[in-house]
């Protein structure tokens, strides 16, 4: 047991029966957090790049340490940009957070990455900012995300569009048995202004009342248990103006 305990020690770096120390939770937290760090000092000048910047940037820390922190950056204005928030944070009296610039980074490999930059001071001594720590987090799948979004937004609203425009009548009727939505076509077909028609009980639209609507949903659910993906119903409609009006 004695063994065991000291090889996990090893491994994890901790103390006494393995048990972490605050340091080594402190990096295990935030490799877990899938950050990418780098540190700056006094002189603006990297000093310290680990792993996961490393993957995330491409490039090996050899060619970023003594570097400007511009030079993390695709283009001097996004530079530029980073440096200044790398000043804010090292003033006195200044925000200890600034949130940098959001870049899209070319890989080797032709794929690109969107990388959102996050700077934080490091104090010492009697809150002097000293080093900045830049944060990068991959907001590529972020970035993805917000564009399938955006798409199936679009796609959504040219569906309503179309379903709008249509000559055909669209009826939504919820299991309350209240109109949830019509289209123009529906509304027009009664004589009725849409607004009139939304929420109001289909009882009341359907001529022959509550039997009526009940036999339709029946007619509806039994079919859709059976796995049919449409069933052909006939109502009566009652119009404004009181007639009646038969739709299929």
């Amino acid at each position: 047991a004695a063994a065991s305990g000291d090889a996990q020690g090893a491994r994890g770096g901790g103390g006494a029966h393995g048990v972490p120390q605050p340091a080594d939770r402190l990096r295990y937290i935030v490799r877990s957090a899938g950050m990418a760090i780098l540190t700056i000092d006094v002189r603006g000048r990297i000093v310290h790049v680990d792993g996961d910047c490393e993957r995330l940037l491409d490039r090996p820390a050899s060619t970023l340490l003594g570097q400007p922190l511009d030079a993390v950056f695709p283009d001097p204005e996004s530079g530029r940009a980073a440096a200044r928030a790398a000043t804010l944070v090292r003033e006195r009296g200044g925000p200890n957070r600034v949130d940098g610039p959001t870049v899209d980074l070319t890989a080797r490999d032709g794929g690109t990455r969107v990388v959102q930059w996050t700077l934080v001071g490091v104090a010492e001594g009697a809150g002097y900012e000293t080093d900045v720590v830049a944060v990068a987090v991959d907001a590529t799948p972020r970035r993805e995300a917000e564009r399938a979004l955006a798409r199936s937004r679009s796609r959504l609203q040219q569906f309503q569009e179309m379903i709008e425009r249509s000559p055909q009548e669209v009826w939504i009727v919820g299991p309350d048995a209240r109109v949830r939505y019509v289209n123009a076509a529906g509304a027009a077909s009664l004589g009725y202004p849409t607004d009139a028609l939304i929420g109001r009980p289909a009882t009341e639209i359907d001529a022959a009342g509550v039997e009526g609507v009940e036999a339709a949903f029946d007619s509806a659910l039994t079919a859709f248990r059976r796995g049919e993906p449409a069933v052909e119903l006939e109502v009566e409609h009652l119009a404004l103006d009181g007639r009646r009006i038969r739709k299929e």
